[in-house]
């Protein structure tokens, strides 16, 4: 962003104010980039200059450097820094890596929750599943008794039922023994009266 009629303090902590530094041209293409913004803004800025962020250091020898950083460059077309000019304001790279990070930290914080949350949903639906299945296994196990109670009574109703079947054929066989001696005896009196 530029701005005009500011001095070079003042076009530094206009650019602060945005959690912005003052631009440092240290490539160049990030020097064709601000000629063509300032060719861009050339009537606006009235053939003014725009402040960058570099600064001249006295101590403890004579040093241009970009402020941010205190990197050296060399020095070019410097004016009275209490002259009024135009600003182009850019992110610094700590300031842009802070806030990447931020926006990555928060990116994976809002991950987190969601995947806490979504662990106690499937948390509270493997709680439900266990107390289903162990409610259902319940029922199982009281029908299986069920089922046994009833095999067992079964068996004894069978094992009474033979019982019963063997004293019929007990008695019918006694019945029969008796009935052959009736007529062995009734043979044997026809006979004898005959």
């Amino acid at each position: 962003m530029g701005y005009f009629g500011f001095t070079w303090l003042e076009s530094q902590d206009e650019c602060s104010k945005r959690d912005m530094i003052l631009v440092e041209i240290k490539t160049k293409d990030k020097f064709l980039e601000l000629t063509k913004l300032i060719e861009k803004v050339v009537d606006k800025n009235e053939g003014k200059y725009l402040w960058t962020g570099g600064i001249r250091e006295k101590l403890p020898v004579e040093n241009f450097v970009w402020h941010s950083t205190g990197e050296k460059f060399t020095y070019s077309n410097w004016f009275n820094c209490l002259s009024k000019s135009g600003f182009v304001c850019e992110y610094s790279n700590e300031n842009h890596i802070q806030q990447q990070l931020q926006i990555e930290i928060e990116k994976n914080l809002q991950l987190q929750n969601e995947l806490n949350n979504q662990k106690q949903e499937y948390e509270e639906q493997l709680q439900n599943l266990k107390e289903q299945n162990l409610q259902e296994q319940d029922e199982l196990n009281e029908n299986l008794k069920a089922e046994i109670v009833k095999q067992e009574n079964l068996k004894q109703m069978l094992k009474s039922q033979e019982e019963q079947i063997k004293q019929l054929s007990d008695q019918k066989t006694e019945l029969i023994e008796q009935l052959a001696m009736e007529l062995k005896k009734t043979r044997n009196f026809r006979a004898g009266n005959g």
